[in-house]
């Protein structure tokens, strides 16, 4: 198009979203010169859905101690594992607390936190068939509804680990933080959101949905340290982290002709 945009426009491209964005986005909105009045992230909203904010992350790991013993003596020991399994086995608890608190979208999704166990766990290091294990880990990944921060879902579950952990007999633990994400998200009245809802129904010609991610991505970063109006939309794709990750090319050139419509007609 030979159409001027109405604002300044300029693009940052990272890589390391998937690895927590410290070199990238993180960095740039950090360190950077930019300043920025909007921001439009490459995800979390695809075809006829503009993505208003995502949902947040912290990630811990928990250490269960326990005490070395032979195999075949192993009322000497304390078992790591066996510790570890009744701390999870108590995390349902957790769960079910979660589930009731909720956060409705503009779109009518009912969202709540959630917690996920062990998508990493393992033994200690000089583990043997027999021997008592005496530590045992795993992750937890706590997912941040828009309504929650991360500083209050972090206290909330480390205090429900430990107790947990006193309600299980010589159950001794260790909580380690291995990273967070911010929850955000912005009420899509603003003027940029309704700038781009309309030119989504131009170019694709179908209503727009306003929706909320359940995954995290960089908006977090505009939108929480910026404190600036950020919005996700992108070409979306299919395979998502498999084999044959693809996007389809009729997406992408919607998605340009739908960044340059908005470009030429929101000002600000």
């Amino acid at each position: 198009t030979d159409t001027a945009p109405k604002m300044n426009v300029e693009v940052s491209f990272t890589a390391d979203e998937e690895t927590d964005s410290a070199l990238g986005t993180g960095w740039l909105v950090k360190h950077a010169p930019i300043h920025p009045d909007y921001a439009i992230v490459m995800e979390g909203g695809e075809a006829g859905h503009v993505c208003c904010g995502h949902n947040g992350v912290v990630w811990l790991e928990v250490t269960v101690h326990g005490r070395a013993a032979h195999g075949s003596m192993p009322q000497l020991g304390v078992n790591a594992l066996e510790k570890m399994s009744a701390l999870v086995l108590l995390l349902g608890d957790y769960q079910r607390k979660l589930a009731q608190r909720t956060f409705t979208t503009p779109e009518g999704k009912v969202m709540c936190p959630t917690i996920n166990v062990g998508g990493v766990f393992s033994a200690g290091e000089g583990g043997k068939i027999n021997t008592v294990p005496a530590l045992a880990k795993f992750s937890i990944d706590r997912r941040v509804i828009a309504v929650e921060s991360v500083a209050s879902a972090e206290r909330e579950t480390r205090a429900f680990l430990a107790a947990a952990a006193r309600r299980i007999p010589d159950c001794r633990i260790t909580v380690a933080k291995v990273s967070d994400n911010h929850p955000c998200y912005h009420a899509p009245k603003h003027p940029f959101f309704a700038a781009m809802a309309q030119s989504v129904s131009r170019v694709r010609r179908q209503p727009t949905t306003f929706n909320v991610s359940t995954g995290f991505n960089d908006m977090h970063f505009f939108s929480h340290h910026l404190k600036i109006p950020t919005l996700g939309y992108g070409p979306g794709g299919r395979n998502e982290h498999a084999i044959d990750e693809a996007a389809k090319i009729k997406d992408l050139v919607a998605t340009a002709k739908i960044y340059a419509e908005l470009l030429t007609s929101f000002g600000g």
